[in-house]
This record gives C-alpha cells, structure tokens and sequence, in this order.
C-alpha cells in the first residue's frame, strides 16, 4: 500500500491533469501522473517501490519522488517544443537538461532517464499533432513519435 504522502501527491497530480488547461498542461501532467502511479505501484518484485527498495542499492521510492519533482516542467515543456514544430535537437538538448535535474535531484541516481526520452518525445510528438489539429489516438500520437524526428534522431547518433 503506497504511503500517504504518495497518495496525496497522485491524487493532486490527477487533479491537475484534469483540470490542466491547453495541451501541455493536460499532455504534460498525464505523462507525470503515469510516472507517479508506476512509482507507487506495489508490489514490484525487484523493483523500487513505496514498500521496498527492490534489488536497488542505489536508489528508493522517495528517490523516485525527487525525480519526479524535478522532472515536473519538462512533459509540458515538450508538448510546447512539439507544437511549436521544434527540431530534434532541441527537444534533445531539453531532454538532457531535464536529464541534469533529475541527477542533481537524485545525486547522479538515474530513475527516469528512459521516461525522459520517450515519453518526452511522445508529448513532443502530441503537441505537433495538436498545432496540426490531428486526432491525438495512440496510433498518431506513436506514428508522429516515429515519423517526424526520425531522420534528425538517426543522425544524431554517436
């Protein structure tokens, strides 16, 4: 069973999203309150919990709680960057600065690092599709993930 403080933290979150005006303030806090709720979700075995640590040494639920503090403008920031038709290297730089954040938050303990590149560009991709007055079904939200910063995401590989 999640600790208080988690629940009422979610509860706020789910409060927000719902009442988020725009679509980075209602994109955004969604992409949030999906990493709040699998942080609390119990049991995990293995994995960090509000119960326990998993097989973690380095890191536990309130770890993931800083993180997520730190990461609380970056969704939002992302659908802006998507509708504003943002080019993959900027989306990049905002994903390594958020990157940045949840390290100085955490103190270097990486928690969320893949959310931060995937769900950042799937918000990214949400606000294209939104300036564009697309349908924002999973299929376009993912094609527009897939399609629109492919080439640019290929060349910036090492």
């Amino acid at each position: 069973m999640p600790e208080p403080v988690a629940v009422r933290v979610i509860d706020r979150l789910a409060w927000q999203a719902r009442g988020a005006t725009g679509l980075s303030g209602r994109v955004g806090g969604l992409a949030l309150l999906a990493l709040y709720r699998e942080a609390a979700l119990a049991p995990k075995p293995g994995l960090v919990s509000p119960v326990d640590a998993g097989s973690h040494l380095d890191m536990d639920y309130r770890t993931f709680l800083r993180s997520l503090e730190a990461l609380q403008d970056y969704f939002p920031q992302c659908v802006r960057l998507g509708e504003a038709g943002a080019p993959f290297a900027t989306l990049r730089q905002l994903g390594v600065d958020a990157e940045a954040a949840m390290g100085r938050a955490t103190g270097g303990v990486n928690t969320h690092r893949g959310a931060i590149f995937n769900l950042g560009l799937l918000c990214a991709a949400a606000g294209a599709l939104g300036a564009d007055g697309a349908a924002l079904t999973p299929e376009a939200v993912c094609g527009a993930a897939a399609g629109r910063w492919a080439t640019e995401f290929h060349q910036a590989q090492p």
